[in-house]
């Protein structure tokens, strides 16, 4: 494990709220050298219907100037630009994550749809597990708010990914882990390795080096109880594997994003195992 470092970053914007606490989260964690933020809109298609002149040409106005923003604040950071128009956002979200091969997307959120989870167009934990690169997931109430504190659930092996990533978080800011195993008799009764607990902590301590502790949890969900867990300690961010310790309703598909109210401070960093 070498580390990663955020060097390529894929954004997708709606020019809301979204796009600045998206932004703003893009620009704490980017290396600013040698870097590049791509910046998609995805305008989606109705009844087959395109995209009106004068709209594209407003909706491309809007992200010259995000460019133009971004390059005053940081000027040693690339900025790209694309506005396309598809019939299902999050696909398109995809297809250009799988082209231009980002260290991280970072996803603004404003709605909630906790109790129809299937209302959202864009579900990032279905990103992260389709395209194999980390998704960041953060609500305008984190906009302010820098990380100090990561909670990391461990389950059967050493999480190498999760790893990589905190060596990158590391290098930005000065952050604290909170490991945590889940313990229950139901679906993840296999979930919990000592061995993976005990090497992944020794790790953390030798090479991470920063303030460490762990914490055993019980419950029959491992989101559930996570999330619960992080909201408590008011954590600045979760790091979960997006199939196994995100789900909090496996039938309708509720993900720990989809909790989450707009004024939430936690950010919600999900890679794939």
């Amino acid at each position: 494990m070498m580390g990663a470092v955020f060097q390529k970053i894929l954004v997708p914007v709606d020019f809301r709220i979204n796009t600045e606490v998206a932004i703003k989260k893009s620009l704490e964690i980017i290396e600013h050298s040698d870097s590049v933020i791509h910046l998609l809109h995805v305008q989606k298609l109705v009844f087959q219907r395109n995209l009106h002149f004068s709209q594209h040409v407003a909706k491309r106005a809007k992200l010259d100037e995000w460019k133009s923003v971004i390059e005053e604040v940081a000027p040693g950071i690339l900025v790209n630009t694309d506005l396309v128009e598809a019939r299902n956002i999050e696909k398109a979200i995809t297809e250009k994550a799988n082209h231009c091969l980002p260290d991280i997307i970072v996803i603004g959120k404003n709605s909630s749809h906790s109790k129809f989870p299937f209302l959202n167009t864009v579900s990032p934990n279905r990103i992260a597990k389709e395209t194999g690169f980390p998704v960041l997931t953060v609500k305008p109430g984190s906009i302010h708010n820098k990380v100090k504190s990561i909670v990391v659930p461990v389950g059967s092996f050493v999480p190498e990914k999760k790893m990589d990533l905190i060596l990158a978080l590391r290098k930005k800011f000065r952050i604290s882990i909170h490991l945590v195993t889940i313990l229950g008799n139901g679906r993840n009764e296999g979930h919990f390795s000592g061995y993976a607990l005990l090497n992944t902590y020794r790790f953390l301590r030798n090479v991470a080096q920063c303030p460490l502790d762990h914490e055993v949890l019980h419950g029959e969900n491992i989101a559930r109880s996570t999330l619960k867990y992080a909201q408590e300690i008011k954590a600045d961010m979760l790091l979960v594997d997006p199939e196994k310790e995100a789900t909090l309703t496996p039938l309708l598909g509720k993900h720990i994003s989809d909790e989450l109210m707009p004024e939430s401070r936690l950010q919600i960093l999900t890679v794939q195992s």
